[in-house]
């Protein structure tokens, strides 16, 4: 599984997930922090996500399979990797309407619903893993209108599975000879 395949599943399965949740978790939006675009900041409720360092996990399997209509033989490696990625939230705050959920509630949201058997579920039968889920970290920044806001952030560890695939031409006779030295 690539990369993009990877944060593809979970960013639909969260998708999914918030809107069973209903109002208003069903008007959140999630997508991938540090785009090569730059196109500003969103203004409702946005969940951004972002890849840490991924880690292999065990040892590299491997396997071999002889065809004979082909004449080769089909070597496949595979590799459990865990790939850890980082959500975290940002959402204009307004003092006088608290009926606006804070950066920190969709974060919260968002762990409880991938620690969830629905989220888990989905996300084993596209090929992946729910590791860890860290607690929630709440530090605050100054933002672009010079105002303090929480960035509130969590780390989510999943596991999946990479491979390999070569081809190499069988062996068609094999002579073993001995002699006397």
């Amino acid at each position: 599984m690539t990369d993009n395949e990877l944060m593809e599943l979970i960013r639909l399965t969260l998708l999914d997930q918030l809107a069973l949740q209903g109002a208003p978790w069903d008007t959140v939006l999630v997508a991938t922090s540090f785009q090569s675009a730059q196109e500003g900041r969103e203004n409702g409720p946005i969940i951004y996500y972002f890849p840490l360092p991924s880690v292999r996990y065990g040892w590299q399997g491997r396997d071999g399979k002889y065809d004979p209509d082909e004449g080769n033989i089909t070597y496949t490696e595979r590799q459990w990797m865990q790939q850890t990625f980082q959500f975290s939230a940002l959402l204009p705050q307004q003092a006088t309407d608290t009926t606006i959920p804070t950066p920190h509630d969709l974060v919260s949201m968002a762990a409880m619903v991938m620690n969830s058997r629905g989220f888990i579920d989905k996300l084993r039968q596209g090929g992946a893993g729910v590791q860890r889920i860290t607690d929630v970290r709440c530090p605050f920044f100054t933002n672009d209108q010079n105002q303090f806001e929480a960035s509130p952030s969590f780390d989510f560890t999943v596991s999946n599975l990479r491979s390999i695939i070569r081809k190499d031409p069988a062996t068609e006779r094999f002579e073993f000879r001995q002699t006397r030295v």
